[in-house]
């Protein structure tokens, strides 16, 4: 226990000296980018993507190299967001505005809890999944996934260590090919 709470204590200070350079990392430039890049990564942009992803697969209009692939990863991310979602609920970590004093975020506060970062889930479950099933599109996911990721950490809105939680929590989800749910799904609709 005594272990466990040295630990716990040492990601904290981690986080809070992690927020601090904040002031010093932003610019007025880069931030308009930011908050562009953390909506691109929002619930209801995967949402709307996948309905828009179904419907050309089933439209027969070909978007991408192997679509199944595609939409097997996103099955994945996801996951990882409404598993994260529940985690969120279990954790209840406060957001750093709520712990720090004076400190400010950039964004609309979330109304949900820190811990994981759902973001940083999705964002590295698609690229990761894409890449372990060799889609064509991993490369230029991944810069924008670790950019959402970091984004979220830039506008004030998750400690380092939330980050680093969700993007293990995406990992999880993103090992697995989701396939054969994809094509049950489509054949059904």
């Amino acid at each position: 226990m005594v272990m466990s709470m040295s630990f716990n204590g040492k990601i904290r200070r981690f986080d809070e000296r992690a927020m601090g350079y904040l002031p010093k990392l932003r610019r007025a430039w880069l931030t308009p980018i930011m908050v562009v890049l953390t909506y691109s990564g929002s619930g209801m942009v995967w949402l709307s993507l996948t309905i828009l992803f179904i419907a050309l697969v089933k439209m027969n209009v070909r978007f991408t190299a192997e679509p199944v692939v595609l939409l097997s990863a996103m099955l994945g991310a996801f996951f990882s967001l409404i598993s994260g979602q529940v985690l969120k609920a279990v954790f209840r970590r406060r957001r750093p505005w709520k712990v720090i004093p004076n400190h400010v975020i950039l964004i609309k506060k979330p109304l949900d809890s820190s811990m994981p970062s759902t973001h940083a889930s999705t964002a590295f479950a698609l690229a990761f999944g894409l890449t372990l099933q060799g889609h064509p599109l991993a490369p230029f996911i991944w810069p924008w996934s670790l950019m959402v990721i970091f984004s979220r950490y830039y506008l004030g809105v998750h400690f380092p260590s939330d980050l680093a939680a969700g993007s293990l929590w995406g990992l999880v989800f993103g090992i697995f090919n989701y396939g054969r749910i994809v094509e049950w799904v489509l054949g059904i609709l």
